[in-house]
């Protein structure tokens, strides 16, 4: 009995240390064809495929194409510094301040469905980044009546989804909303974003 509790304990042993290094031996990734794939290393990573860049501003009207799915979509207007911390204070007695050097930014989001099917919205797809960094949702931030939220829709053919997203900044920094799709399986790269 004991020569069968020794030869589970090294096939337990040698399960736990390959599950445990599987894909985590390297720093480093490879590019598995089509997509870059970031490396930690200070060599870039070559890539198979370009991407193509498309910005605008606050008011410009983006194409863009998702897994089949045709839409159109722009940031229709941008709040952000002491009005936009006035205008979360006004929505809510118990939302808190931005931390100190942060700043509230609100900006509303419009996407027109173009194709022939349903496309779901969801308000995560529209990242704000801040001097190259993913800005945190302010949550809890509850905001007036008059600043309708984006919230998580299905829409048809021609269907018109508007709403505000609410994230905190820091004070003056150079702010982007790119359009970042949950559910992309096309190989087409496009870099899509707005600069606030």
């Amino acid at each position: 009995m004991g020569k069968k509790i020794k030869i589970l304990f090294v096939i337990a042993v040698v399960l736990l240390f390959a599950v445990a290094s599987a894909g985590c031996i390297s720093n480093n990734t490879q590019n598995t064809g089509g997509s870059s794939i970031p490396s930690l290393s200070s060599t870039p990573v070559p890539t198979q495929t370009q991407t193509k860049v498309v910005t605008g501003h606050v008011g410009d009207i983006i194409e863009s194409y998702v897994s089949g799915d045709h839409i159109a979509w722009k940031v229709s207007n941008v709040i952000r510094g002491p009005e936009a911390n006035r205008i979360v204070a006004e929505g809510n007695m118990f939302n808190e301040e931005p931390d100190p050097g942060y700043e509230f930014i609100l900006y509303e989001i419009t996407v027109v469905y173009l194709g022939t099917e349903t496309y779901s919205v969801y308000p995560s797809t529209w990242k704000l980044y801040a001097n190259g960094v993913e800005a945190d949702y302010a949550y809890l931030a509850v905001l007036p009546s008059a600043y309708k939220e984006l919230s998580m829709i299905s829409i048809r053919e021609g269907g018109v989804a508007s709403g505000w997203i609410v994230k905190t900044i820091p004070i003056g920094s150079d702010a982007r909303v790119y359009f970042e799709p949950m559910f992309s399986f096309t190989s087409d790269a496009v870099d899509c974003f707005i600069y606030l």
